[in-house]
């Protein structure tokens, strides 16, 4: 098991990264994102050992009083890890940003996995991990292709334990405008 700190999207807005975890799971064994029964969602700090409670008040310190995390996709991309990781790319977000910082300046960032630290980090919404090997160049020429930028609306933030996904703690975030 693994713990997390990440930010969700709400049916409404994150709709089109819905349809690309649609788009995708065509190339995979089995469709990957739709099985985990959970919004789209940003991750901004993976754990392999940590106390959920660490985890609940940073998520409360960072996202207590924090606008709905309003994020531009302009892009298709991929990892290439021993398996194929698609991901729709996030424009640069000063908010997005702040908020990893804040959490990496709240817990120890030499606990967190190597890929989130700050200076790695690559922001992404992850499409599908369970690319096969038959049909990477199709999914790899999907991602090559120019799209559409869309805007989702993140507006809860959560800390999780994974797989299978367990809500430890989650909050709204604000709609107080005087904070966006």
């Amino acid at each position: 098991m693994a713990f997390g700190i990440g930010i969700t999207a709400s049916r409404e807005t994150g709709s089109r990264l819905r349809d690309y975890w649609a788009k995708f799971s065509r190339f995979e064994r089995y469709p990957s994102m739709a099985a985990l029964d959970h919004p789209p969602h940003l991750t901004l700090a993976v754990y392999d050992c940590i106390p959920e409670r660490q985890l609940s008040e940073a998520l409360g310190a960072v996202f207590g009083a924090h606008p709905p995390v309003r994020l531009r996709f302009s892009k298709l991309a991929f990892f290439e890890t021993p398996e194929l990781v698609f991901w729709a790319a996030p424009d640069t977000s000063k908010h997005l940003l702040h908020a990893h910082s804040a959490i990496h300046e709240l817990i120890d960032p030499g606990l967190c996995r190597s890929h989130y630290r700050p200076g790695i980090w690559v922001p992404h919404c992850t499409l599908a991990i369970q690319v096969s090997a038959g049909k990477k160049e199709e999914a790899i020429a999907l991602a090559a292709e120019t799209i559409v930028p869309f805007e989702v609306i993140f507006g809860k933030a959560e800390c999780v334990e994974f797989y299978p996904i367990r809500i430890i703690e989650e909050c709204c975030l604000s709609m107080d405008r005087s904070l966006l």
